[in-house]
């Protein structure tokens, strides 16, 4: 937990009465913190077409022999 005037063995005690279980793992002194640089967005181009469509047609395979076309 970082903070300006927390106690640690206050807080630790705190929650022990609260929670049932606490250990202190740590206590260090907070440097100065390092700016991350920003996060540049990304322009994705734009496909305004698409994806073409298939066109599915069922096979008969017992069609009439009767038929011109063929």
């Amino acid at each position: 937990m970082v903070g300006d005037g927390v106690d640690a063995v206050k807080l630790t005690n705190l929650l022990r009465k609260k929670v049932g279980y606490a250990e202190l793992a740590s206590v260090t002194a907070v440097g100065e913190k390092k700016e991350e640089p920003a996060v540049q967005p990304v322009d994705w181009p734009v496909y305004v077409g698409g994806m073409p469509q298939t066109y599915i047609y069922p096979i008969h395979p017992h069609q009439d022999p009767s038929c011109s076309i063929m």
